[in-house]
């Protein structure tokens, strides 16, 4: 199966702006994030070094695909591929094991515990990374490419705030309804 490169531009754009917009969000609240990772059991004496290197992993990731725009090697999408790859089976097992924890994406303020949602959308998320390690065909990428995968991108971040705003209010409406 040869994937088309605008297929691939469009992963990788939507994957190096999901670890930009992730790791500055961190950084931004590194306080609040290792609060996050206590949930998750991290010991307290590696708490703040965790933090930190997860949201400056994060970073680099973000830059690193965001270079590879300009010919630099690929290391970013790999990285990015591991580690989706390790926080979608963190979630599943806490999913499988019926831990109330957060997800950790809006640090607690609107928390929800981890359900299918975040499961599948982190699943969709690796697909999309793994669609990276396709074959690729030979087409050259025009600027129409280049406006149709800024677009899709786009579409990609409203609908996954939609959808993520709607489960949102619906467990919350299901909370105040059931008291």
């Amino acid at each position: 199966m040869i994937i088309d490169p605008v297929i691939l531009l469009i992963a990788k754009l939507l994957i190096s702006g999901l670890f930009l917009h992730s790791s500055i969000h961190k950084l931004m609240d590194i306080k609040t994030f290792r609060g996050v990772l206590s949930n998750y059991k991290v010991p307290n004496l590696i708490l703040w070094p965790t933090a930190i290197v997860i949201s400056v992993f994060e970073l680099f990731i973000a830059l690193s695909i965001i270079m590879s725009f300009f010919g630099l090697a690929d290391y970013g999408i790999y990285c990015g591929i591991g580690l989706l790859g390790f926080y979608t089976a963190l979630l599943s097992y806490f999913f499988l094991l019926r831990r109330k924890v957060g997800c950790g994406c809006s640090f607690g303020s609107k928390d929800m515990p981890i359900g299918k949602w975040h499961v599948a959308r982190n699943l969709t998320l690796l697909t999309i990374a793994g669609l990276y390690l396709l074959p690729t065909g030979n087409r050259t990428i025009i600027w129409m490419d280049y406006i149709t995968a800024i677009f899709a991108v786009i579409m990609i971040f409203l609908s996954l705030v939609i959808i993520e705003n709607m489960k949102n209010n619906n467990y919350y409406f299901n909370l105040r309804n059931s008291a």
